[in-house]
């Protein structure tokens, strides 16, 4: 596979909590018809952030500032149909496009977060490329193979508006819809969330339904349900209490399954903790690493 990078643009931005002022690094990664937009701040060990599906890079910004106050170099990307990168319609491996921005930043290898769809990201690249991953922060992911959602009852009306949001085809109700679904929490009241947040994941969000339709289709690499008990990386499995009941029970066969998995709930959050919890994400996430070094 093809792999070159932009020249980077250095851009200085204080972080109050680290006595340097990191320099922040925007740079394009091509890999295979792709254009990865990526941002790379900090020094010490790399951690490579993968956003949800309803996300983009955005979502790490404030752990990010911890992490790397915490002396971790952290590096996030748009991965294809969001934010900034450009994409065309061909079938593409997510694992290749991860392993494109981890060689294009000179990483060799790096702590994985992943966060629901980000998630499945890193449980397929620590099974296909475990030489690359030293650790791994799942945070309510799915994951390839598993049985198909069945939602309970509390959560059963909202699943409704959902389908129906989608069925009209209107992106503004899909979006009202999915912030209050992945953000507030399904059985928690709409709006739980507000200000710069809710802002936030209302444009991220929007961005991904209208570039949804020119992304060409994600291949399969099998089903990684039937493989966890041979991720041998050490991991830290996170849910949030708001989160959907078969989350937290895929949470748990996660931290049952995977041989060296912690499976920690976090208060007050859902399934965006990068939103609606970053003060309490970083330090699980740094504090992990910290007692496997």
């Amino acid at each position: 596979m093809a792999i070159s990078w932009s020249a980077s643009v250095p851009r200085a931005q204080s972080r109050a909590s680290s006595p340097r002022v990191p320099v922040v690094t925007d740079l394009t990664v091509e890999s295979e018809g792709a254009r990865l937009a990526v941002t790379d701040v900090g020094e010490g060990e790399p951690i490579v952030a993968l956003h949800a599906g309803v996300a983009d890079r955005r979502i790490w910004e404030r752990c990010t500032d911890m992490w790397v106050g915490a002396g971790h170099r952290v590096i996030t990307f748009d991965q294809r149909g969001f934010g900034d990168s450009v994409t065309d319609t061909e079938p593409y491996d997510a694992v290749d496009d991860l392993t494109a921005v981890m060689d294009a930043c000179g990483v060799g290898s790096a702590v994985l977060v992943g966060n629901s769809m980000g998630g499945r990201l890193a449980i397929d690249a620590a099974l296909g490329t475990p030489q690359r991953i030293s650790a791994l922060v799942l945070i309510a992911p799915a994951v390839g193979g598993a049985p198909p959602a069945e939602p309970d009852d509390s959560i059963v009306e909202i699943v409704g508006h959902y389908e129906a949001a989608e069925e009209s085809g209107d992106i503004d109700e899909v979006n009202r819809v999915e912030a209050h679904f992945w953000l507030d929490g399904p059985t928690r009241p709409e709006g739980r969330v507000s200000g710069a947040a809710r802002d936030l994941f209302l444009a991220m969000n929007r961005r991904a339904l209208e570039l949804d339709e020119t992304v060409g289709d994600v291949v399969e690499r099998g089903p990684a349900w039937d493989r966890l008990h041979e991720i041998d990386a050490p991991t830290l499995i996170l849910v949030g209490e708001y989160d959907a009941g078969y989350l937290m029970e895929r949470s748990k066969h996660l931290a049952d399954t995977i041989p060296d998995a912690a499976l920690v709930t976090i208060p007050g959050s859902a399934h965006l903790p990068p939103l609606d919890a970053p003060g309490v994400l970083a330090p699980l996430v740094t504090d992990f690493l910290a007692g496997n070094r």
